[in-house]
């Protein structure tokens, strides 16, 4: 049990920006089937590097200094924190327009109807 703990304690970090895609798909597709099937969605998405396109609703920042891209969906939103590579400051598309975010899915929050990810970057708005 040690020897478990340990490894995933030094596992190295996945570099988002230079791994893999795993699914390109938008925010309605991916909460519709999170709020479909939450357990068959997450076996897809849960962990994977994806590329997401979603309308932007705005830029929030916590206390700590953490930044998130939060787009909207049809049923919910996706909070996107922002990786510590791709800070996005100044970033403030209009409401409602496209962008698309690269980061790993963590998974749904079906009370408040929120798609988590972390790790993300700003391909596009």
């Amino acid at each position: 049990m040690v020897i478990v703990a340990w490894r995933m304690y030094n596992k190295p970090h996945r570099d988002v920006n230079s791994a893999n895609v795993a699914y390109q798909v938008s925010a309605d597709i991916i909460i519709g089937e999170y709020i479909e099937n939450a357990q068959v969605a997450h076996e897809k998405y849960g962990g994977e590097i994806i590329i997401l396109r979603g309308n932007f609703f705005k830029r929030t920042e916590t206390e700590v200094g953490k930044e998130y891209i939060i787009l909207k969906g049809k049923g919910g939103i996706v909070s996107c924190e922002i990786g510590e590579q791709a800070q996005v400051s100044g970033i403030q598309p209009e409401v409602g327009r496209t962008v698309q975010v690269k980061g790993i899915c963590v998974g749904f929050d079906d009370l408040l109807g929120e798609l988590q990810m972390k790790k993300c970057m700003v391909m596009s708005h």
